[in-house]
């Protein structure tokens, strides 16, 4: 991979979710740890909103309306009013049965009428008129470590649904509602090695992204690389993707928009996909 360009901004932090802005192709939306979100016009940063808690993921409906996650509830931005409103789960409350901890959100590509979003141990769906949720899979008990919740989640065109829970990945049935382990270790830190899906072993992710039917890209910020994870070949590899740029290249966040990778770093960084 080659041709990085950083993008650099008024803030500081890392840059937990970076996406391509859909009301406008030149401009980049990304949310922050300071439970801020930006658009970034390529010279200048404009705040989106900051009546946020604990913001994990955001997704773009529609180009005027914004999905936030924050904390155990789904918040909507007007892009047009800057109004920030509940949209589904209780906000601010630990003891909400709907939503947990969510952390990504995406449209359902087999439903478009709703969302799926990864909560805790769970993936959930929300229907986009009413906010309703319903539960779409969820992990068995026998993989469950109190210490591990799901960071990231992408889904194929016919319904599968990958996650990250930070030291392995798995695959969710959307018709099925089982959870299986496809690589790494579903509960311990293990370091980051190559190789085979079994023999593979990862640092710490925080999202993945899919770019082909059958692979991923994840960030893997333990060791600073993003993993590239083949299922038909049945391989993981290693892309040192920001030699010589003035950052710690810790990634946290994965985007994809046409020919382009979006990664959430110290700074962030956008990079043509080879």
């Amino acid at each position: 991979m080659a041709n990085v360009t950083l993008l650099l901004t008024n803030g500081t932090g890392n840059y937990l979710r970076v996406e391509q802005d859909k009301a406008d192709p030149s401009n980049t939306l990304y949310l922050g740890d300071k439970n801020e979100i930006f658009l970034n016009n390529g010279t200048a940063d404009y705040l989106l909103a900051d009546d946020l808690s604990f913001s994990k993921g955001f997704c773009q409906i529609s180009c005027n309306e914004i999905i936030v996650l924050d904390y155990s509830c789904l918040k909507k931005i007007d892009r047009s009013t800057g109004n920030v409103s509940k949209f589904s789960g209780e906000c601010r409350n630990p003891t909400n049965l709907d939503l947990k901890l969510p952390t990504e959100v995406v449209i359902d590509k087999m439903n478009r009428s709703q969302l799926l979003v990864a909560d805790s141990k769970t993936v959930k769906s929300v229907e986009l008129a009413t906010g309703k949720v319903g539960n779409i899979a969820k992990m068995a008990q026998t993989m469950v470590s109190e210490r591990w919740i799901f960071w990231g989640l992408a889904q194929t065109e016919n319904g599968d649904i990958y996650l990250v829970n930070g030291v392995a990945i798995f695959k969710a049935g959307y018709f099925s509602g089982s959870i299986v382990l496809v690589a790494g270790s579903p509960l311990l830190l293990s370091g980051s090695t190559d190789g085979s899906l079994a023999e593979s072993t990862f640092g710490g992710m925080f999202d993945i992204e899919l770019i082909t039917p059958h692979a991923v890209l994840v960030a893997d910020y333990g060791s600073k690389r993003i993993r590239l994870v083949d299922f038909i070949a049945d391989e993981v590899t290693s892309i040192d993707f920001c030699p010589g740029l003035p950052s710690d290249c810790v990634p946290y966040s994965l985007s994809m928009a046409y020919d382009t990778l979006y990664i959430g770093t110290n700074d962030i960084l956008i990079l043509p996909c080879k």
